[in-house]
């Protein structure tokens, strides 16, 4: 038996049938390919989806989890809906194999993001990372959203020649100076806006990580308003 209040921080494995509900309990496990022994991930919690499951699951309400790993193996899909939100915490939004394929609501990633295979398309809304952003390989949808790179502390963007639609580099409101490292270079085919919302101080740093200078294409417009 248990109940809400038995939640902890943990990793939960997707366990549920195609095309259920990522909220249910029913869905998850603590173990994996296991039985179900526990409640849907919360704000403590990365959801973990594997080959013991790879069934899809619908994101059919807001969620707020710690994180979201996509293990090699995983070959199902994640579906956003409609006017739904997601946010992934500090405990990292990986992708490396399965789809994620979000929606019009907004996605907001505070730690790490890393596509190292597999699938993520983005919100055709807003798509905020405030972490380090890593692509490697699979595929990247910009969805003709926005790009937010909303720098928390100090975060890296090693993009690899990505295509992003609209892009805007900031800082909002809290916290000290930001600082957003770009490694790699990518292309921006709408308009790039740089901006610094409570004006603490931003800075942006162009840097190789290779022998090859980085650069941002931007085919549309550069504005930094105040």
């Amino acid at each position: 038996f248990f109940s809400a209040h038995d939640a902890h921080a943990a990793t939960k494995y997707w366990i549920g049938t195609s095309g259920g509900s990522f909220a249910s309990d029913l869905n998850w496990s603590t173990t994996n390919g296991g039985s179900n022994d526990t409640t849907a991930p919360t704000s403590a919690d990365v959801a973990t989806f594997t080959s013991a499951d790879v069934d899809n699951a619908a994101v059919d309400s807001t969620i707020d989890v710690s994180g979201i790993n996509m293990v090699s193996g995983y070959t199902g899909n994640i579906t956003q809906s409609a006017g739904v939100d997601v946010t992934v915490g500090t405990g990292n939004f990986v992708v490396a194999d399965g789809t994620f394929t979000g929606s019009n609501g907004l996605i907001t990633v505070t730690g790490s993001f890393t596509l190292s295979g597999g699938t993520f398309v983005a919100s055709s809304g807003t798509t905020t990372f405030k972490g380090n952003f890593t692509y490697t390989s699979g595929t990247y949808t910009h969805s003709s959203g926005t790009t937010f790179f909303d720098a928390v502390g100090s975060s890296t963007i090693a993009a690899n020649t990505l295509n992003f639609n609209n892009v805007t580099f900031g800082k909002n409101i809290g916290g000290g100076p930001g600082i957003t490292t770009v490694t790699q270079s990518f292309t921006v085919l709408g308009n790039l806006v740089v901006s610094n919302a409570d004006n603490i101080g931003y800075t942006i740093q162009i840097q190789s990580s290779s022998s090859t200078n980085p650069t941002i294409t931007v085919n549309g417009d550069l504005s930094f308003p105040s």
